[in-house]
């Protein structure tokens, strides 16, 4: 999904979901009731940001209802 698609259904949006590998690269994942579906650039290729307020200041045009940050970590079944 392109900023354009989610542009169109962000009356559909439940939450944004930031997802961060210990603070070095961040997604954008856009969920809605039924699925999730990862920000992607022009390119086809997942949209990265430098940090949460880089995603907030990028989407601050929509209607976002809520961000929860995630951390995808390889040691959480520790």
């Amino acid at each position: 999904m392109n900023l354009n698609q989610l542009r169109a259904r962000q009356d559909d949006l439940r939450h944004i979901n930031i997802i961060t590998n210990e603070g070095d690269i961040y997604l954008v994942e856009a969920a809605f009731a039924d699925h999730t579906e990862l920000l992607l650039n022009d390119n086809g290729s997942p949209r990265t940001y430098a940090g949460v307020y880089h995603v907030k200041e990028s989407l601050e045009s929509l209607r976002i209802p809520a961000y929860k940050l995630v951390f995808d970590s390889p040691y959480e079944e520790i």
